[in-house]
C-alpha cells in the first residue's frame, strides 16, 4: 500500500469559503487536515466548504449545511474532535 502524504492546509487558490473554514479550525484550536482541494477533516468531523456540506463519520446525513452549522456542530461534538498540539500538529488526524 502507498504512503499518503500530508497535503498542505493552505493553497494559494484557495476560495473564500476554504479560507475561512480553516478560520474557523484554527481560532476553535482544533487539528484539521485537508484531505482534497475540497475536503477538510477533523477526526470523525467532514467539511467541504464549496458545498458546506459536513458530515461526521459513521452518522446519518446532516441537513444543516454551511460555516454558521459548522460553528454550530464544532460546539455539539467538540469533546469528540482532536485539539491542535503545537508539536504535533495534524499528525495525530492522517
Amino acid at each position: 500500500m502507498a504512503k499518503k502524504f500530508a497535503r498542505p492546509l493552505h493553497n494559494e487558490n484557495d476560495t473564500t469559503q476554504m479560507r475561512d473554514a480553516i478560520d474557523v479550525f484554527d481560532r476553535e484550536r482544533l487539528a484539521v487536515a485537508r484531505k482534497s482541494p475540497h475536503h477538510l477533516k477533523c477526526g470523525p468531523l467532514n467539511y467541504w466548504p464549496s458545498t458546506g456540506k459536513i458530515h461526521f463519520d459513521d452518522r446519518p446525513k446532516i441537513a444543516e449545511k454551511g460555516l454558521d452549522a459548522l460553528k454550530l456542530f464544532i460546539d455539539k461534538h467538540r469533546k469528540r474532535l482532536p485539539k491542535l498540539r503545537d508539536e504535533i500538529a495534524i499528525s495525530i488526524i492522517l
